[in-house]
């Protein structure tokens, strides 16, 4: 359901009648009581919908954000201009972002704040699969457990994308082509990220969509 390091023992409820919705711990036992947090330590990840689907004659378990997100949710910053660098500097807290990509190629989108702390997020063709790079995301000398990059097989055929980033102040979860290939990963940064730079040869600024939450 994720190849992300941060996304442990899920349960399920069972007041929601033909609707099943997973919510896990979003950390790590490896490194759970040394990362570098004092009043929030851990937290649990966004509640997700799992489905199981037929896809080429394989079944597929899928597990994407609950529909009930997009109420909390509207469209903070319109993105009107050619730059490949954005000012994200509104979406403190919690936020989405969301990439549409009509052709499959590689892309990087690069998370960055003033004091030089940087999380990468893309996906490579050659190898067919996604990933998110904390290597340089604020402290990552913790714990030797703490592994810097992570990544999911694509497991879809479509020749078309999709990614949806769910972040927080110190985590995002990467839900791509309908939820089939998932990443969730912790980050420790100090100052929230205030700049976002897109990386690719098919995919500009102007197709991203961001939108914070309403808490």
């Amino acid at each position: 359901m994720d190849f992300g390091l941060d996304n442990y023992a899920g349960v399920t409820f069972s007041n929601l009648a033909n609707r099943n919705v997973l919510i896990r711990w979003m950390s790590n036992w490896a490194y759970a009581g040394v990362v570098p947090a004092g009043t929030w330590r851990i937290g649990m990840t966004i509640p997700r919908e799992l489905e199981l689907i037929s896809k080429n004659g394989d079944w597929l378990l899928t597990s994407s954000p609950i529909n009930e997100l997009e109420s909390y949710s509207f469209i903070e910053k319109g993105i009107n201009n050619k730059s490949d660098v954005l000012d994200i500097s509104v979406t403190k807290g919690t936020c989405i972002v969301e990439v549409p990509a009509s052709e499959l190629n590689d892309f990087t989108l690069i998370f960055s704040n003033d004091r030089g702390d940087e999380l990468l997020v893309g996906f490579d063709k050659d190898k067919n699969e996604y990933y998110i790079d904390r290597s340089k995301s604020g402290n990552t000398t913790f714990s030797e457990a703490f592994v810097h990059k992570i990544v999911s097989l694509r497991l879809s055929t479509n020749k078309q994308q999709d990614l949806k980033l769910v972040f927080d102040r110190n985590s995002v979860e990467l839900f791509a082509d309908e939820g089939i290939s998932n990443l969730s990963a912790l980050f420790f940064v100090k100052h929230p990220f205030n700049s976002l730079k897109v990386i690719s040869e098919t995919i500009s600024s102007e197709s991203l969509i961001i939108k914070n939450i309403i808490k």
